[in-house]
């Protein structure tokens, strides 16, 4: 028997990894179709407008929905490239916390 095996989720973050904070600003690009990605923080979907959206149920997601909250791999991780560094956590971006930390 031959075990295949894919990798479905790439993870990304504006901190270092073993920051105490890390994992709330983890944004991750995930496989949801064969070629369509969605770029993801905390149960919420990116979509191309630069909107974050809680992902509906596959019975409620319309064609209109899915067009505009999948991509490509590559612009997939672009997107949540620029997302790191925006994306906010008790009113805080990444570099906010950094900053705050460092002047401490």
């Amino acid at each position: 028997m031959i075990i295949h095996e894919r990798i479905s989720a790439v993870e990304l973050c504006a901190l270092p990894w073993d920051h105490i904070n890390a994992r709330h600003f983890i944004v991750t690009v995930e496989i949801r179709a064969p070629g369509k990605y969605a770029v993801m923080h905390g149960g919420h979907c990116l979509g191309a407008d630069g909107v974050w959206d809680y992902e509906p149920t596959v019975t409620e997601r319309t064609n209109e929905w899915l067009e505009s909250h999948r991509f490509g791999w590559h612009e997939a991780l672009r997107r949540a490239a620029a997302a790191t560094l925006t994306v906010s956590v008790n009113g805080h971006t990444a570099g906010q916390a950094l900053a705050k930390e460092a002047s401490q």
